[in-house]
């Protein structure tokens, strides 16, 4: 009795398991490192486009300054959001891409379709974690605003109470 011969040309298609492919504690290693990476280098780019813009905007010569009087306060505002919106998108791209290459180099994922569905998870956890932030941020920002408005409506009515009250109380005396 001689054992199986299977031929290597076999053994190299055989399918492989998905139990293979996404090991669970090499996924996650990879998604935590790429959500990392993704957050530090969009700090990175973000600092250094922060300050190029600073750089930018203090070195213009004189024939610029004269022609930043004509323009109006609106065309400059639309002309720095534009600026600011563009260089957000090409940062967060930058960042990403190189995040979710890094993490999934260091997963050492065999098959093309494992690294870009990593990669991929990378992108959504991202995203869905600036939604949360920003959200976060705008509430507690409209929330502030919402209290100093109320705070300063009912100093508003506290004063005029007792301007009345003391106008009651000056009539009283009076008439006594």
């Amino acid at each position: 009795m001689t054992g199986l011969n299977i031929s290597p040309s076999l053994l190299a298609q055989a399918p492989v398991t998905p139990a293979l492919v996404f090991n669970g504690a090499q996924f996650f290693a990879a998604l935590v490192a790429g959500v990392a990476l993704a957050f530090a280098f969009q700090l990175l780019l973000t600092n250094l486009g922060i300050a190029a813009g600073i750089s930018l905007a203090r070195g213009g010569d004189s024939s610029s300054k004269s022609h930043e009087k004509s323009d109006s306060i609106g065309s400059t505002i639309n002309k720095i959001g534009w600026t600011v919106g563009l260089g957000t998108l090409v940062s967060v791209t930058i960042a990403l891409f190189f995040a979710s290459l890094l993490a999934v180099r260091l997963g050492l994922y065999i098959s093309p379709a494992s690294g870009a569905i990593v990669g991929l998870t990378i992108w959504a956890i991202y995203f869905c974690l600036m939604a949360w932030a920003s959200s976060t941020t705008v509430g507690s920002f409209v929330g502030s605003l919402v209290n100093a408005a109320t705070s300063g409506f009912q100093a508003l009515l506290g004063t005029a109470t007792a301007a009345i009250g003391r106008k009651a109380v000056n009539k009283q005396v009076v008439l006594r």
